[in-house]
């Protein structure tokens, strides 16, 4: 039970312009308004930074799906344009992925990779202390999969969950032994769908 006269709800003004996306990071909240324009917003500080003005980038339409911070910067995920890196240092930006667009993005907890869902190319690893990309294409994965990847998931037991937009979803059992982009052994791999209680495969 909660007495409410112990705590209070403090109105604190964050952004001026309309927010379209936001994305809660560790201790930062990320916006993404109207202008095409990234904030960072510190929670524990009350204090917002630009990360980067990218309206001369990419097209006023574009739908940002997901946000992950690594070591020299953030990563930004777009529906039709792919991937693009934001160096913290000066704001650069590099766009990584341009041949897809990109559903979602997952950092791993247990090594420096960030995980990339795509449409229709499979998973990109993007490896942060490196600076480099391997991809699993989705046949590399299963067989069955010939529809979008819409998201990632690592769990504590070493198994890398993968849902589809059509096919269910896949489970990669000792996943990080294929990080580097090898082929992925069948017996590591199990496929669940409608018949094994999902309420469809979307």
């Amino acid at each position: 039970e909660i007495d409410s006269d112990s705590f209070s709800l403090i109105d604190i003004p964050v952004h001026e312009k309309y927010i379209y996306r936001a994305f809660l990071v560790k201790s930062k909240l990320y916006l993404w308004d109207e202008s095409n324009c990234l904030y960072s917003y510190d929670t524990n500080y009350y204090h917002k930074t630009l990360v980067c003005d990218m309206s001369n980038i990419i097209s006023k339409n574009s739908v940002l799906t997901s946000i992950e911070e690594i070591a020299d910067g953030v990563l930004l995920s777009f529906i039709g344009e792919g991937t693009f890196k934001i160096r913290s240092d000066n704001q650069e930006v590099e766009h990584l992925v341009e041949d897809v667009g990109v559903f979602a993005m997952a950092s791993d907890k247990r090594q420096p990779i960030v995980w990339i869902c795509t449409d229709g190319g499979g998973v990109r690893i993007y490896n942060s202390n490196e600076s480099q990309f391997k991809q699993i294409l989705s046949s590399q994965i299963s067989k069955q999969i010939n529809k979008p990847i819409r998201a990632l998931y690592s769990d504590k037991y070493n198994r890398l969950w993968i849902g589809t937009k059509g096919n269910g979803i896949v489970r990669v059992k000792n996943y990080e032994l294929y990080a580097n982009g090898t082929d992925i052994n069948p017996s590591d791999i199990e496929t669940l769908g409608v018949s094994d209680g999902l309420l469809d495969d979307q």
